[in-house]
């Protein structure tokens, strides 16, 4: 178990003045210079369809490549922007996933999210970094009238979902090019995937309608114990110190949680709310 600080942070969007009632854009593969990727496009496609559309398009074109998944050493990795992320995607990861959601949720005594949302208002939501699509999956089954899109470098989540639910193998650190914002705007648990978290903030402010709200649910990737049993030369302790030497060389931030706080507001978030659980739920494949 993982027992790092864990914060819960739910931020609403203000009406700023400098904020562009029209949507910034996000990228859902829309990137095409990563070696090994190779993303057919058609551009046969009617000029009257939305951009909403070209890119579901766009995204079902990209899927036969970015499930060719490389093997190392007996573990299966995604294909889309390979090396990019440090975990598996095989069925063994996918399974610890699915506990890691049942975890959290049990946790936080089973509420999705946090934040104070208007649910009468809750009509477009992010889910930034899905996975396996639980909690994507359930907001569709909780929020049936609202359109739930979840994005990820694997597509590896279910077929049977929700008609309100929609995956995308996307790069959340390229540029985002969706046409419209966003009510709700949700990250969970992206410790040791992402290098630039006060971009991927701006992103989401530049994405959330104004009065929106995010929630970002992260921890810091440094193992410790509530009773100090863990000792510097415990071999846990040791991978723990070379997994976070290894994520600094790589540029990657490893320990996000207690930096959140700092991030949102620097992005120009108000009304922020923060809660720190020492012993928030974490599993480690």
């Amino acid at each position: 178990m993982c027992t790092g600080p864990a914060v819960q942070m739910s931020a609403p969007g203000g009406g700023s003045s400098d904020r562009s009632d029209a949507a910034s854009p996000m990228s859902t593969a829309s990137d095409t210079s990563d070696e090994g990727v190779e993303l057919e496009i058609d551009d046969s496609e009617d000029n009257d369809s939305t951009l909403d559309d070209r890119m579901s398009s766009y995204t079902k074109s990209a899927t036969s490549s970015a499930t060719d998944y490389p093997t190392e050493h007996g573990r299966r990795y995604h294909a889309f922007r390979a090396g990019s992320y440090f975990a598996p995607n095989d069925e063994y990861e996918l399974g610890r996933l699915d506990y890691d959601h049942e975890l959290v949720l049990k946790f936080l005594q089973y509420k999705l999210f946090l934040a104070p949302i208007d649910e009468k208002k809750m009509h477009r939501v992010l889910d930034i970094g899905t996975g396996t699509g639980l909690w994507a999956i359930e907001m569709g089954d909780a929020f049936p009238n609202a359109l739930i899109i979840g994005n990820d470098l694997s597509p590896v989540q279910p077929r049977l979902v929700p008609s309100n639910v929609r995956f995308e193998i996307d790069d959340v650190e390229s540029d985002w090019l969706y046409e419209d914002q966003f009510d709700f705007i949700f990250s969970r648990y992206m410790a040791g995937s992402l290098s630039d978290w006060p971009t991927l903030m701006s992103r989401a402010y530049e994405n959330l309608r104004p009065g929106g709200w995010v929630e970002f649910q992260d921890y810091d990737f440094e193992f410790s114990s509530l009773n100090e049993s863990l000792q510097p030369h415990h071999k846990t302790h040791q991978w723990d110190r070379d997994f976070l030497e290894a994520a600094r060389l790589c540029g990657i931030e490893a320990c996000p949680g207690s930096k959140l706080e700092g991030w949102v507001q620097d992005a120009g978030f108000t009304n922020i709310v923060a809660s720190h659980d020492p012993g928030a739920p974490r599993t480690v494949g």
